[in-house]
């Protein structure tokens, strides 16, 4: 009897504590409204910008709207091709130095490497983590990767963790690196892309794997919060893209374009918010 009382109280102190979590989310974001409403928050204009996933969909679109005169930057994805020409756009619009590297987010040391070395050389003062999977890709990919092996064959296990392996470890190996490097400067800004349907109970590991992600930058945020470093967790909801064509579904209501998407996410990190989402908050 007292076990079962005393599993019944820490399921209660549980919830309790993931309401507390959700209230205090929520005072952030209506205390940054009343910041940017009143004019108290200066706005931040990045120098230095990373962004994983920045050969196609928002990723490359976020890195347009940050190719202003004078800005040094780093896009990182997997299609070489489609990087130079996201980085030719780039240049276009202003850019003073756009680099790149051909890397998949969940190769840790290659990670490592790449932002260690572009921090050396540019102060990073913005970080981007928007690279992620669905089901969809990581079937698309595995189906390429094996092209003798049927699709029967490609176990839904291997898809799971596929999509966990990409957008949880993918997210880490993107922040990691530089989360000292802020935290020793006093300064800097990290965005990490989740998705309204962490929120949702049948997305399975895409719903899972953007719900730690809510859980990561809000760890981050209590973290580095007080040594002056700026965390902004993203959570947009349909955004047409490669990925969610997959999907092979009509586009659900309240759909939100991508370039309209990256201008509300870039606007949001402008007035560093500590969450963004749309389109309930857009």
């Amino acid at each position: 009897m007292w076990i079962n009382a005393f599993t019944l109280l820490e399921s209660c102190l549980m919830v309790l504590l993931g309401y507390v979590f959700v209230i205090i989310s929520w005072v952030k974001i209506i205390v940054d409204l009343l910041k940017r409403l009143f004019g108290l928050k200066k706005r931040f204009i990045p120098s230095n910008v990373v962004i994983t996933g920045a050969s196609s969909g928002l990723g490359a679109t976020m890195a347009q709207l940050y190719a202003f005169p004078g800005t040094n930057m780093l896009l990182i994805g997997r299609n070489q091709e489609r990087l130079e020409s996201v980085a030719q756009l780039c240049r276009e619009r202003g850019a003073a130095a756009v680099k790149l590297a051909t890397c998949d987010v969940r190769d840790r040391e290659r990670m490592r490497q790449i932002l260690v070395e572009y921090d050396n050389e540019e102060h990073v003062d913005l970080l981007i983590a928007n690279a992620g999977v669905n089901s969809e890709t990581v079937r698309e990919e595995l189906l390429a990767s094996s092209a003798s092996k049927p699709a029967a064959e490609i176990l839904e296990e291997d898809i799971t963790f596929g999509v966990l392996n990409s957008n949880i470890n993918g997210t880490l190996n993107t922040v990691n690196p530089l989360v000292p490097k802020m935290k020793e400067r006093n300064h800097g800004h990290i965005a990490i892309l989740s998705s309204l349907a962490s929120h949702l109970p049948d997305g399975g590991a895409y719903s899972a794997s953007k719900a730690a992600l809510n859980i990561l930058a809000r760890s981050l945020q209590t973290k580095l919060s007080p040594v002056g470093v700026v965390v902004t967790l993203i959570e947009p909801y349909f955004v047409p893209s490669h990925m969610t064509n997959l999907l092979n579904v009509k586009l659900p209501p309240f759909t939100v374009p991508a370039d309209q998407a990256a201008r509300i996410i870039v606007d949001g990190i402008s007035h560093s918010q500590a969450l963004v989402t749309f389109p309930l908050l857009a």
